[in-house]
């Protein structure tokens, strides 16, 4: 006999429910354990491995801690997103805003996720830009670059071996990163001094050289030759990496 459809429906959040928590909820009674097996590993090893791939050095680093981790956020968190792409970032954020973690490696999970979110944003291969660049070219950053700032030692979090190795503590002064990637393709993270930092930031609302390096002049007390010197030497350096000319975006 057909289920109703209110049999039904229980049905499904029966399901739903076991598979996110076998210990815990019984499975329906309808469906053989074996097959339940089969659908218990299918789908918390599909979010197993995105989570592996998206965050390898939190994986190192946590151990043994790492499948329990990945087992309470299938468990307890409801995802606003019900894309694949968007685990890691549902994750990120039951990382944020439930914190079973300690603070200083929801910092190395946000690193990681900043590299995660460049590699997998398709962006169309950019012809290199040659311009002749000057003080009053309006510039942007670039399509996909990301710019973090980090409060604990996510550089040394990045080569660490073991958890011991890591300095829980907040760092005396932040870690500025810019995150792209290359015209090869390859993704990168680039460590940023304060001032360059405040530059690139800048430019996204599209400001020219000159009026970049007034507003930071004004936040500095710096005379504008003086930050224009090394100001201008970075941009050269970073145009078609992380900035370009507003014309060309």
């Amino acid at each position: 006999m057909p289920l109703s459809l209110e049999e039904s429906l229980a049905l499904q959040k029966n399901f739903a429910a076991h598979i996110r928590s076998p210990d815990t909820v019984a499975k329906p009674s309808a469906i053989d354990d074996e097959r339940m097996q089969v659908y218990r590993d299918l789908f918390f090893n599909c979010v197993k491995s995105f989570l592996n791939e998206a965050f390898p050095q939190l994986k190192k680093l946590m151990g043994d801690k790492w499948v329990h981790l990945q087992r309470s956020f299938y468990r307890d968190y409801f995802a606003q997103s019900p894309y694949f792409h968007r685990i890691s970032s549902e994750f990120l954020n039951y990382l944020q805003t439930a914190t079973p973690i300690e603070p200083s490696l929801i910092a190395l999970a946000e690193y990681e996720q900043a590299l995660f979110d460049v590699e997998v944003l398709q962006i169309e291969a950019a012809q290199l830009i040659r311009v002749n660049l000057t003080a009053k070219t309006p510039l942007t950053l670039k399509a996909g670059v990301s710019l973090k700032v980090f409060e604990y030692d996510v550089a040394q979090m990045i080569t660490a071996e073991k958890w011991h190795d890591v300095l829980s503590e907040k760092v005396e002064l932040p870690q500025f990163y810019a995150f792209y990637k290359s015209t090869k393709g390859k993704v990168q993270a680039l460590v940023l001094a304060p001032m360059t930092m405040a530059l690139l930031e800048l430019f996204q609302n599209e400001n020219t050289p000159l009026d970049a390096f007034s507003h930071l002049s004004e936040m500095t007390s710096m005379p504008v030759e003086q930050l224009s010197a090394f100001g201008f030497e970075f941009i050269q350096a970073q145009l078609n990496k992380l900035v370009i000319p507003v014309a060309c975006s």
